[in-house]
This record gives structure tokens, sequence and C-alpha cells, in this order.
């Protein structure tokens, strides 16, 4: 019973908190453009960035955030990964001869959040949270209106509720971190929803 014990604290446990990787692909070189692929990304504290050079000559080096990171200059094919450990706005670039005109990149790292949040206003829950197509919001009173904006305060979509479940396809929406409000009579929710 011991070992099966220790095999599900070993084994089962660090999977029900797994984080996610994301892939930023590198190349360039002989008359294509240097570049990073996607070049500006938002993801969770405890996530891993995986760059993976498919051609040319590159290397990734840190020029702000609250932690530093790097791999050296080499040939394709490699790869470098990076666990991201603290909240904050991170800039990188390839330093070979003139590529960070084209080759840089911006890592936005915010704190994690839960799959299903709680509002202010009773009963009113979202999910999932990281979402990749569809955003339900549920429970929320009729004629009580429901936005989701973007990091510049622009309103990307919005509906109001009318007793049933709302539906938001965020599929076509850019990733990254965006804000849902919750906006009823006496009451103003704004929650923190990432895309990925």
């Amino acid at each position: 019973m011991r070992i099966l014990y220790t095999f599900f604290l070993l084994f089962i446990i660090p999977t029900l908190n797994a984080q996610t990787t994301h892939t930023v692909e590198v190349g360039g070189g002989s008359g294509v453009t240097p570049y990073y692929e996607p070049q500006f990304i938002t993801i969770e504290v405890g996530d891993d960035v995986l760059w993976d050079c498919i051609s040319g000559f590159h290397n990734v080096s840190s020029t702000s955030g609250p932690e530093a990171f790097s791999h050296p200059s080499e040939s394709a094919p490699w790869q470098f990964t990076h666990t991201f450990t603290i909240a904050g706005e991170y800039d990188y670039e390839c330093t070979v001869g003139n590529h960070a005109a084209t080759q840089f990149g911006t890592i936005t790292v915010v704190e994690p959040v839960s799959v299903s949040v709680q509002t202010d206003i009773e009963g009113v829950t979202f999910y999932p949270n990281p979402v990749s197509d569809q955003l339900y919001v549920s429970n929320v009173p009729e004629g009580v209106a429901v936005r989701l904006f973007d990091l510049t305060g622009k309103i990307v979509m919005e509906s109001i509720a009318d007793g049933s479940e709302l539906v938001f396809d965020v599929s076509a929406q850019k990733r990254g971190m965006y804000f849902l409000e919750i906006k009823g009579d006496e009451h103003l929710t704004r929650e923190r929803v990432i895309l990925k």
C-alpha cells in the first residue's frame, strides 16, 4: 500500500498542476529575414517557453524583465526551454549581427487563474480560463451587460444577458490577456481572462 501511495505522490499529483509549454519558432537566414514566431505571447507563471530554431544561426538573449534567460548562438537545429517563475514583462532578442532589428519578442507572464471564477454578482461564473475557443458565462441576471475588453480597453465582444448561458466564441481573437466585465445596476466586476 505504501508503494502505491508513493507512486501516486510522485507521478499522479504533479500532473494535476502541469503547466503549458509555448513554442516560439526561430528562423531566418540565407535571404529570409530573421524572426521569432509568435513574436508576442502571454503565458502564466510556471509555464515553459520552448524556442525551436529551424534555420539559420541565432541565439536568445533577454534584454529586460524580472529574471534573465539566454541561449548561446549556434546553427540550427536547436531547442532551448525556459520556465518563467516570476510575473512581469520580458523582452528578448537575437544579438547575432543586426538580427535584433526584426528578431525580437516580448513575453508577458501573468499569475495563474482558476478554471472557474465566482464574481461578486451572486451566482455568476465563467469558464474555462484559460480559454481557446468558447468562453461560457453562466447565471448572469437578465439585462446585465457582459463585455470582453483587450488590454487597450477596446471592447472586442459584448452581449446583454437574457437569462440563458452566454457563449463567446473567442477562437478568432488574438491570444493573450483580456478582461471580462459584468456590469449590472449595482455591481461592476472585471475579471482577467487568458486566451490561449
